[in-house]
């Protein structure tokens, strides 16, 4: 859903696309540039092996036909092949694509919609943990609704973000309005979840807990403060890697819970201390003012 800046039909250009030697980290200009160099490389091949075939005398003109023919097809072999590696090697997910921006000062409408897909991607991450969570508390009959319930909201959200940005349906930034209307609204049902999770006894607008943990619960099934203490700060790995995804899924639900951020770090290609530090934040800010139950075991 990403909205890429889309190139004309004009011929590729390695000039135009260095933009005089500014660094722009968006996926479609990497894309772009290493395809125009690699091009270039496969005709300086092709006129080389060409320069060669004709070089020679009328008698070696089969031989060397045949020698140029083998020669421009293994060098556009060898193109095709690293044109290939080389879109395999960059960002495929929203998340990784936006750990290579620096969304806070994004400006280019590839850049803001790489970021603002991160961070619906990450509202969703967080929104799943809390449901499963959930889902293992509940009853057979009330997780029945919950299922009910969910499967009814995601349309909602779909067509309430639909409604907002159809002004704007016709411009450049509409899939970016989309994306932020749906961060926005996920965050909003992730708080209704979490409130479920973490209802104090005797508050009739929650449903009654039967299954899992009795105390109250975080996005995960373990208690934060370990967690927090296992995540070395020097593991720069992404955070699904080095916790695994069932950590990874617990930081990334505390994350956007009480993240203050517009582009928050809420996302497992995130170094789990970076997601943690940002949950301190949050907690901090939030103070004493009913802040989410797993704000206790990240204080210092």
């Amino acid at each position: 859903m990403i909205d890429e800046e889309a190139g004309g039909h004009a011929p590729l250009s390695c000039r135009n696309v260095s933009l005089q030697g500014r660094i722009v980290r968006s996926s479609a200009f990497a894309r772009s540039h290493f395809a125009c160099h690699v091009t270039g490389l496969a005709l300086i091949a092709a006129v080389v092996s060409t320069y060669a075939g004709a070089s020679g005398g009328y008698k070696q003109r089969t031989d060397q036909m045949s020698a140029k023919t083998s020669l421009l097809s293994a060098s556009l072999a060898v193109a095709i092949f690293a044109v290939v590696a080389g879109l395999t090697m960059l960002p495929t997910t929203p998340a990784a694509r936006a750990a290579t921006i620096d969304c806070a000062a994004a400006k280019t409408q590839a850049d803001l919609a790489t970021c603002t897909a991160a961070n619906a991607a990450s509202a969703d991450a967080g929104l799943n943990a809390v449901y499963k969570e959930l889902a293992g508390r509940l009853a057979p009959t009330d997780l029945k609704r919950l299922r009910e319930a969910q499967r009814a909201w995601i349309p909602f959200r779909d067509k309430e973000c639909a409604f907002r940005t159809e002004p704007y349906a016709d411009g450049s930034a509409h899939s970016s309005l989309i994306e932020s209307c749906k961060a926005e609204l996920t965050k909003v049902r992730l708080a209704q979840l979490q409130h479920q999770l973490q209802c104090p006894e005797g508050d009739l607008s929650c449903v009654p807990q039967t299954g899992g943990s009795a105390a109250p619960a975080t996005a995960g099934t373990a208690s934060a403060k370990p967690a927090a203490a296992q995540a070395s700060r020097n593991d720069t790995r992404p955070c699904v890697q080095s916790a695994g995804k069932a950590k990874s899924d617990q930081y990334v639900s505390q994350c956007v819970r009480v993240s203050p951020a517009t582009h928050p770090p809420c996302n497992g290609q995130n170094a789990c201390s970076m997601m943690i530090d940002e949950i301190k934040r949050g907690c901090a800010m939030i103070g004493n003012d009913n802040p989410p139950a797993f704000c206790s075991a990240y204080k210092n």
